[in-house]
């Protein structure tokens, strides 16, 4: 008999299945447990049903998630390698390679994450389902997605409020925000939100059990919560599910609305400025322009043009941000705030389905932005070709080069 368990009240360990027949351990070893404590989902869920939550899991984890890993990781990388050509020193480029970065990290760990949810269609259900997850708890690795999807955020966030400062302090920009200023700030905050959910993982412990009233079978190895938990509860549940899973995102999200709305409406008055001097007063800002010289002349109306295709394309970028981290959001409120919405409540299969619509959605997030600069950013589309053209080129001259020497030598 194999007993099944899910540590669902942690959101950094949610949906974790555990369960390992242990013939070598004794039962004076063990933990005793109580069967019915740990039995999640207890309660009969009157929005969904379990088969639906596994339908939606498979479809998700199996089905959605590994495609956007693969197309993820690939475009991430060549979104890196562009960036670094156009140069780092540039704030922008900067921050979208520090972004592209974090992607390429969360789309990998996700991954191995949630591979026990494929490995159990292809090898056997029992090592996928108990022995993998249950080593990815034993060496800290669960922990790693939700650190990274938050060093996303926090890039993301820095970028909208980048952009915002730019179209409404432009003179002030360039010395309030420096690239050195902002790259620390970055590592800084990287660092402290890994090293914080690092700490987390430390939550659970592999730990042998036994359950009351079920001596006779053999001892169970499982994932229990560890004596650093217990000595720390409260403050290792606010870390993880107040401040963690809750407050920086939802802090992030708030940001990045604000931040992107105040941009969106500067650039349609820039727009408009524009528009409209050019249409009725284009003589006299250019007579204004050769008395004021370089200031208003054509130069300026250029690099504004510029400025305002990127300012686009990362508004696009912190929309398509905000439609994919709100669900995450929703669901952390919920879990606060609705008393039901828990792995002992009665909404429990959709506490558990919408945890892979959230991952899903973060795997959009990290994975459509190569579309979008490529879309939208000439210079990117620029650069990538090339990057390519040279790649291309440098492969051919090398072919003939090389026939040209050996009829040379054969003569």
């Amino acid at each position: 008999m194999s007993h099944t368990t899910s540590f669902t009240n942690s959101p950094t360990i949610d949906n974790i299945y555990i369960s390992i027949s242990d013939d070598n351990a004794t039962t004076s070893e063990c933990v005793r447990l109580s069967l019915s404590s740990l039995k999640i989902c207890s309660q009969r869920d009157t929005v969904m049903s379990q088969a639906s939550r596994a339908w939606m899991e498979d479809v998700m984890y199996i089905g959605l998630l590994p495609l956007l890993a693969v197309v993820g990781v690939l475009t991430n990388v060549i979104n890196c390698v562009v960036f670094n050509a156009q140069g780092l020193k540039d704030r922008v480029n900067m921050c979208l390679f520090c972004l592209c970065l974090a992607d390429i990290v969360f789309l990998s760990t996700v991954s191995i994450r949630f591979m026990n949810k494929t490995l159990t269609y292809v090898i056997d259900k029992k090592w996928a389902r108990e022995v993998w997850v249950t080593s990815l708890v034993r060496f800290r690795l669960v922990a790693l997605p939700t650190s990274f999807a938050l060093v996303s955020n926090f890039v993301s966030m820095v970028i909208a409020v980048e952009r915002c400062v730019c179209v409404t302090w432009p003179l002030r920009a360039a010395r309030l925000l420096k690239t050195k200023f902002l790259a620390a700030f970055i590592v800084v905050f990287s660092t402290l939100v890994i090293a914080g959910m690092q700490v987390v993982s430390f939550k659970y412990d592999i730990a042998c059990a036994v359950f009351i009233g079920l001596e006779h079978l053999p001892p169970e190895v499982m994932v229990l919560p560890s004596q650093l938990y217990q000595d720390n509860q409260v403050l290792l549940d606010v870390l993880d599910t107040i401040i963690f899973s809750s407050l920086v995102p939802t802090f992030s999200l708030v940001v990045v609305a604000v931040a992107t709305t105040i941009t969106a409406v500067k650039l349609r008055q820039a727009g408009n400025w524009r528009q409209h001097a050019s249409g009725g007063g284009g003589g006299e800002r250019e007579s204004k322009g050769k008395e004021g010289g370089a200031n208003t002349g054509s130069g300026a109306d250029v690099i504004n043009r510029k400025e305002a295709v990127l300012t686009r394309m990362l508004v696009a970028m912190s929309c398509v941000y905000i439609a994919c981290v709100s669900p995450r959001v929703l669901r952390s409120l919920c879990r606060l705030l609705v008393p039901g919405f828990r792995a002992w409540g009665s909404m429990c299969n959709l506490m558990i389905a919408t945890e892979s619509l959230e991952t899903m959605f973060l795997g959009i997030n990290s994975s459509l932005n190569f579309f979008l600069f490529y879309s939208m950013g000439s210079r990117y589309r620029a650069t990538l070709r090339r990057l390519l053209t040279r790649r291309t080129d440098n492969a051919e001259s090398a072919k003939p080069v090389t026939t040209i020497s050996r009829a040379y030598s054969s003569e």
